[in-house]
């Protein structure tokens, strides 16, 4: 698990947590602190980290909502290269949940967000342990993985919603983990209760989610995974624009929302370097791309999961 925010910090000491069976739940050194909570290491069991939501931060649908994930988890074939810090238990005091389990990403493993290997300037920028030359072949191989972790994610059927670059991190094998699970959202078949999350990244949504992040669904999470793929193999938002577009549209939602995806209309101006990262791609990348962001495709189903890992072939 990877934690960045370093803000106000408390230990809950104070309270005695057990889980959904009555095991008790003990809570080491904090890891952690951030707006909705703090996380910490699970004394006695260290795969594991706890997060425990401040008092005015537990989500009114808590106790539904976890141990609905708790009993359906995202499981991932045998030797897949990505992984999930998916809810493993509920923290509860008093009977109520205030938090929950999850696994740990392994500490010998060199963690960091994904944005920090498509961000080529930034990696240029840094020292040379992090900003290592990002060959093409490991560019691919976490696009691949990440499409494999959100076919996994989909064929559990949950909806991720909250598609952005802060919920996967990656390593030096290219593995990727999906991060902050516990806000996908789905339907339960049992109650017919739907569960979502309404929490969201322009730059990240479908052209008819922005400004609604109501009732997202898998196919509007597609949208976010070619974005993600297309940062991976370019190093480029794919709707980058330069001129008076630019300026008119400066946000990259508002652009999303617009339609300004520049390898599908010849008015639009991108950078030259754009041009170039997208002359590399394939036919295969390239016809998929253009179905999921030329609005002349709206309507076609995006691409799936199982098509990005077919064309993502090396």
């Amino acid at each position: 698990m990877t934690i960045r925010n370093n803000a106000r910090a408390y230990h809950p000491s104070e309270h005695r947590y057990q889980d959904e069976s009555g095991n008790l739940i003990v809570p080491g050194q904090q890891l952690g602190v951030g707006g909705e909570g703090a996380v910490y290491l699970v004394d006695g069991e260290p795969g594991s980290v706890v997060k425990i939501w401040h008092p005015d931060r537990i989500p009114p649908d808590a106790d539904a909502r976890i141990r609905y994930m708790v009993n359906n988890p995202v499981t991932r074939e045998l030797g897949a290269a990505w992984h999930i810090t998916w809810p493993q238990h509920l923290a509860m005091v008093n009977g109520g949940t205030v938090g929950f389990t999850m696994p740990i990403l392994d500490p010998n493993e060199f963690w960091e967000s994904i944005i920090a290997y498509y961000n080529r300037r930034a990696a240029q920028s840094t020292g040379t342990y992090q900003g290592r030359e990002i060959a093409a072949y490991d560019r691919v191989r976490m696009a691949t993985n990440l499409a494999l972790a959100f076919r996994g994610v989909h064929e559990a059927g949950y909806v991720i919603g909250d598609v952005n670059h802060k919920m996967v991190d990656v390593n030096r094998q290219n593995d990727v983990a999906l991060l902050d699970c516990d806000s996908y959202g789905f339907t339960d078949a049992a109650t017919g209760r739907t569960f979502s999350n309404e929490m969201g990244l322009p730059e990240f949504q479908a052209p008819e989610a922005q400004g609604n992040y109501s009732n997202r669904t898998q196919e509007q999470d597609l949208f976010g995974l070619a974005v993600l793929i297309f940062l991976l193999l370019t190093g480029y938002h794919p709707y980058t624009i330069a001129g008076q577009h630019a300026q008119d549209y400066p946000l990259p939602g508002d652009r999303i929302g617009a339609g300004l995806f520049p390898a599908a209309d010849q008015s639009l101006i991108a950078p030259q370097s754009y041009c170039d990262a997208w002359d590399e791609l394939t036919d295969r990348q390239v016809d998929l791309f253009m179905r999921c962001f030329d609005r002349r495709c709206e309507g076609q189903p995006r691409p799936t999961p199982a098509e990005w890992i077919e064309a993502l072939i090396f």
